[in-house]
């Protein structure tokens, strides 16, 4: 079953699996796993636009392990190795996905532009931006809640090449 992005950009499923092997060659794709299955991964470029600041360019989950943590996860470990590079991280999130934008949000990032038929004519494209935060001595900056999910010990890696038989 395709997800609602592949349906609202009319992605198939030989573009798509063309596109993550592109990512995977240049070692932009990390992938979650929990013993061995493969739970969700992050697309990641980490001299996006601008040629400088990191930018996301995707998280996906499986749908059977929505809302238990991983989307939070992945998004931490990009933010970890992000802000390793820079101050400034960088996504795209399309104007229907609500429920991400609202994610997003709850993880700090703010809309600073929206570019109208940017991948697809109809669909807006919200420029999201979040900063690194320094931590105050009362304060960390772990992410909060995963040691609580079902899916917290899910470790994520850049992908390794898989055989295909």
């Amino acid at each position: 079953m395709a997800s609602e992005v592949a349906r609202r950009y009319e992605y198939s499923h030989e573009s798509i699996l063309a596109r993550l092997r592109g990512a995977f060659a240049k070692a932009e794709l990390w992938v979650a796993k929990h013993q061995g299955e493969v739970l969700g991964y992050d697309w990641v470029v980490l001299e996006g636009p601008f040629y400088s600041d990191p930018y996301l360019s995707g998280i996906a989950v499986r749908e059977s392990c929505r809302s238990k943590g991983v989307g939070s996860h992945l998004l931490a470990f990009f933010e970890e190795n992000a802000f390793a590079v820079s101050d400034r991280v960088f996504l795209l999130v399309g104007d229907y996905n609500v429920r991400a934008q609202e994610f997003y949000r709850s993880k700090g990032y703010v809309e600073v532009r929206r570019i109208p038929d940017f991948s697809k004519a109809g669909i807006a494209e919200l420029i999201m931006f979040k900063r690194r935060t320094v931590a105050t001595p009362n304060q960390s900056l772990e992410p909060t809640g995963l040691a609580s999910t079902p899916r917290a010990d899910a470790r994520v890696a850049p992908a390794k090449p898989v055989a295909h038989h």
